[in-house]
C-alpha cells in the first residue's frame, strides 16, 4: 500500500498530535481544498490508518503509525553514507598505541617545519 504525499502529511499532522485532532484543526493545518481534504480522511479511514474516535475528532491508529515509522526509516536510510569494506582498515583497540603520520597533522597547529616531513 502506497500512499501520496498530501496522505503522508496527514498522517504526520495526526502522528505529532499527542491524543489526536478536531477535524476542523486538522484541515486548518493541512491547508487543502475541502474536497481534497475529505477524500483523503475517506482513504485513509478506509484503509484503516485513522479512526473517528468521537464524533469530528480523528486519532492515527497502529497501522497509521506503523507506516510512518517505516517511511521515516525508509527515508532516514541514506546508502551513500555507507563506508565501503574495502575502506575500512583494522579497528583499534581500547589499550593499543597510536602513532599518527606526520604528513597528515596540521603544519601550524603543530609547529612543523617542512624538513622534518622527510
Amino acid at each position: 500500500m502506497k500512499l501520496n504525499k498530501s496522505e503522508l502529511a496527514t498522517l504526520n499532522v495526526l502522528m505529532k498530535s499527542s491524543k489526536g485532532l478536531d477535524t476542523f484543526t486538522l484541515f486548518r493545518r493541512l491547508n487543502f481544498s475541502f474536497s481534497e481534504y475529505s477524500k483523503i480522511i475517506r482513504i485513509l479511514s478506509g484503509k484503516g490508518m485513522i479512526n473517528e474516535h468521537q464524533e469530528d475528532f480523528l486519532k492515527i491508529t497502529l497501522i497509521g503509525k506503523k507506516y510512518i515509522t517505516q517511511q521515516n526509516k525508509v527515508i532516514s536510510d541514506k546508502p551513500w553514507r555507507k563506508v565501503p569494506t574495502h575502506f575500512l582498515g583494522e579497528k583499534l583497540t581500547k589499550n593499543s598505541l597510536y602513532i599518527p603520520s606526520i604528513k597528515l597533522l596540521d603544519k601550524k597547529t603543530f609547529k612543523i617545519d617542512k624538513d622534518e616531513l622527510y
